[in-house]
């Protein structure tokens, strides 16, 4: 039997992914085996949300996202592993220290980490804020993962405290973002955080650990790379 072409009446839709149309073709509906007349046929395309993923896809490539601190901060001399501090109050106090960072090592390197890499990571951290928020309000959970480092200059079990301190407080300024728009998520579970403190397990082995040189302890550039937590991954859950 060869193919019979049909009439295709009347097309209407209710949204882009479905609607209605007239056709004589044969209708699971019916019993008989003549088709005489035209019926009302409903048409639905599978529709698949994957906006939210491929807004989540872009922002990992360009993650680890960094985001330094001064020495010791927040809250310095302190074995607790939370603050009240948040990431952009730590962010502004340390990017006021630019002059004196370069009274102390007057370097073109210095000037650029404060001018671009300290500057441009915060501001990424404020753009990743707002496209998880558009992505949460669309109904997805999404699981951060967020590692916390710190440089060689104290113990392990300090730099450990230290690393929690500093996740914390961008935790911090997470729920606080636009008014707190983030923070309901975090309360109901939809945005999660996965907490990774390495205190200075990871630290660069060159950089100085010696709490009298603080040129190069606390001052260069080297030892400025280490104070820092990175958001390594966002993913979508279930």
């Amino acid at each position: 039997m060869g193919f019979q072409e049909k009439d295709e009446l009347y097309l209407s839709f209710n949204n882009e992914f479905s609607g209605y149309f007239s056709s004589d073709r044969s209708t699971a509906m019916s019993s008989c085996k003549e088709i005489c007349c035209n019926d009302i046929f409903a048409f639905k395309y599978p529709y698949f949300n994957d906006t939210s993923t491929k807004l989540i896809d872009s922002l990992n490539r360009y993650l680890p996202l960094t985001l330094y601190f001064h020495n010791d901060e927040p809250n310095p001399r302190s074995l607790q592993t939370f603050t009240d501090i948040d990431y952009k109050e730590c962010y502004i106090s340390y990017y006021l220290l630019k002059k004196n960072y370069l009274e102390i090592n007057n370097r073109i390197e210095i000037e650029q980490f404060f001018e671009q890499t300290l500057k441009e990571n915060y501001n990424k951290l404020n753009y990743t804020l707002n496209n998880l928020l558009s992505s949460l309000e669309s109904g997805n959970k999404i699981e951060l993962h967020i590692r916390g480092f710190a440089s060689p200059l104290h113990d392990k079990d300090y730099n450990i405290n230290l690393s929690l301190r500093r996740i914390a407080s961008v935790i911090n300024m997470i729920n606080e973002y636009e008014n707190g728009s983030l923070k309901k998520y975090m309360k109901n579970g939809r945005l999660k955080i996965i907490k990774l403190p390495f205190g200075e397990n990871k630290s660069d082995i060159n950089v100085s650990d010696n709490p009298i040189d603080r040129k190069n302890s606390v001052y260069s550039k080297e030892a400025m790379l280490e104070r820092k937590i990175e958001i390594v991954k966002i993913l979508e859950i279930n």
